[in-house]
Parts: C-alpha cells; sequence; structure tokens
C-alpha cells in the first residue's frame, strides 16, 4: 500500500479531466500545484505520459476545434539555413496532431 495524501486525490481528477477535455485552467492548476510538492506529481509521470502518448495518438478522431493543431506535410520544398548556406530541402513526415493547452 502506498503513502497518499489529500493532493493525490486532487492530482487524480485534474489528471483525468485532462483526459477528457484539455483546458488550459486545468494544465496551469497542475503547475501551481507541481511548484510546491514536485515529489508527489512526480508520482503521476505515468500517468501524464499516458495522456499525451493517447493525445498524439487520437489523430482526426478527437475532430478539430480551437484547441486541436492539425497540421499536414505539403511535399514542396522549402528554404533551409544550414551552416551559413541556403537549400532548399523536402520535409518528410506524415504530419501531425496534437491538443495545444496538453502540449
Amino acid at each position: 500500500r502506498r503513502w497518499r495524501t489529500p493532493i493525490d486525490d486532487i492530482l487524480n481528477d485534474m489528471l483525468g479531466g485532462l483526459k477528457l477535455s484539455p483546458s488550459q485552467r486545468l494544465v496551469q492548476g497542475l503547475v501551481e500545484i507541481s511548484k510546491g510538492h514536485p515529489l508527489i506529481l512526480l508520482r503521476k509521470l505515468d500517468v501524464m505520459a499516458d495522456i499525451l502518448e493517447s493525445d498524439a495518438l487520437a489523430g482526426h478522431a478527437k475532430g478539430t476545434s480551437r484547441v486541436r493543431i492539425q497540421a499536414e506535410n505539403t511535399g514542396l520544398p522549402i528554404v533551409a539555413h544550414y551552416k551559413g548556406e541556403e537549400r532548399k530541402i523536402i520535409v518528410r513526415h506524415w504530419g501531425y496532431s496534437y491538443t495545444d493547452p496538453l502540449w
């Protein structure tokens, strides 16, 4: 059996809320708690990692909203500056999608 505090219950509620409906207010609350109780929050890293991984894997499943960021690779060359030289490159990736307040 693990040692628990009332803050554990608060963090569980906040992380559960983030999973259901991410908001900047919940993230800010977690930041404030982490300032005063960083070791207690560290015990929740596995839960936070699961939330972020689920968010990253969701793709278009959650639909678009004002907090959901989605982009795609255009496949067109872009200009990159590398070691003082200008080069045209094509960025290859499958695109990305994430919920802004979580990240």
